[in-house]
């Protein structure tokens, strides 16, 4: 506390909740638009913080993103009709710059 450099102790804040919802979005990018995921129905129990984390890795890996999948995503999840302001915050830019 009183030198230079890092913490003694790195703060993990990391969540399984938080590492399913990005590997939901992973698995649609994986799955290119062809398929569903087997846990894809979670994402509806997912609460606003776990949506965003989805939607920032879709972001994140937005030069694996295609129509195709934004398709797939939107049939499964409905997220063109999410209510959700943080949704609708970073979905509506991704499907911008896909042209979806």
């Amino acid at each position: 506390m009183f030198k230079a450099g890092l913490p003694p102790v790195t703060a993990d804040f990391t969540t399984p909740e938080g590492t399913q919802s990005a590997d939901l979005a992973l698995a649609y990018i994986a799955l290119n638009g062809t398929g569903s995921p087997e846990n894809f129905e979670e994402y509806n129990s997912y609460y606003s913080n776990l949506k965003v984390m989805f939607h920032d890795t879709l972001q994140a890996n937005m030069d694996k993103v295609n129509t195709a999948i934004l398709v797939k995503i939107d049939a499964d999840l409905k997220v063109t009709a999410d209510i959700d302001p943080e949704v609708k915050q970073r979905w509506y830019p991704t499907g911008i710059l896909i042209n979806y």
